[in-house]
């Protein structure tokens, strides 16, 4: 018999609106089935809850996309955003907007 080989994962629910994160990591990503590029925010809320969103790699995106919002506040050095905090303020499709939080 042939056994799969395949890991199962848990994937992090997305961020949540007025919510505060610190954002840990950003990694540059490509899908594996079809190819797709972009970079994986991985975020931390107060209580230490994990969560992650995908911001899609592409030449123009408006400023209220995901990836918008997210160049909005924090410049194109994905380096310089980790350990950024930043709140939610909408998290809804067309209507993405983000603000930068005080350190703790």
């Amino acid at each position: 018999m042939v056994k799969i080989k395949t890991e199962l994962v848990q994937p992090l629910p997305e961020p949540e609106e007025g919510k505060t994160y610190t954002i840990k990591n950003v990694e540059y990503v490509t899908t594996q089935r079809m190819g797709y590029k972009g970079y994986r925010v991985l975020l931390e809320d107060t209580e230490r809850n994990e969560a992650a969103t995908m911001l899609w790699d592409r030449e123009q995106a408006g400023i209220n996309s995901k990836l918008g919002a997210f160049l909005v506040v924090l410049g194109n050095d994905t380096d310089k955003w980790i350990g950024k905090r930043i709140t939610f303020i909408s998290w809804r499709q067309r209507a993405r907007k983000i603000q930068l939080a005080p350190p703790q």
